[in-house]
């Protein structure tokens, strides 16, 4: 066999094995990629399922922002006008923002709360953001009484001596 013969055996051989390596490279290629692309749909899926609930929760907070923020009593509204008062001295001895207190939750759930020798009924409903281990203090303002949050100031809640 000359050179020639050789060489034209070789390449041949060469030619053959990388035909039949490359369909078996090509089909590795093939299935690699599509775990890839399976890889990739699962997540985003999953990207797609934290974004929905995200949107969930932030169209749930956006309600509830328009509804005021506040928390529901089942019950009707009291009426804002009544003609009792706590007389000038009492209010100035246990009252105002120098006599902080906390309301707890079956007070709220109640619709009433005790302090300072007085019964007291909300009007407005108890500000969701507000805690019942926040410290609250009552106070006389335009002739009507409201408890105020030191923590939220400019807010507060319409209350009435029962």
């Amino acid at each position: 066999m000359n050179s020639k013969t050789a060489a034209f055996i070789t390449g041949t051989l060469l030619l053959a094995t990388l035909g039949m390596v490359n369909p078996a490279m090509a089909q590795q290629h093939e299935e690699h990629q599509n775990k890839q692309e399976q890889h990739n749909q699962k997540a985003a899926q999953k990207t797609q399922q934290h974004n929905d609930k995200v949107q969930q929760h932030n169209v749930k907070q956006e309600q509830r922002g328009q509804e005021g923020l506040y928390q529901e009593r089942g019950r009707g509204r009291l009426s804002t006008r009544n003609d009792r008062r706590i007389p000038e001295d009492r209010f100035r001895e246990g009252f105002g923002r120098d006599h902080y207190f906390h309301v707890n939750e079956g007070e709220f759930r109640s619709g009433r709360f005790e302090f300072g020798g007085f019964g007291f009924g909300f009007v407005d409903p108890w500000p969701v953001y507000w805690g019942f281990d926040d410290d609250v203090y009552v106070d006389y303002v335009d002739d009507e009484y409201f408890m105020f949050n030191p923590r939220f100031p400019g807010e507060r809640i319409e209350v009435v001596i029962q």
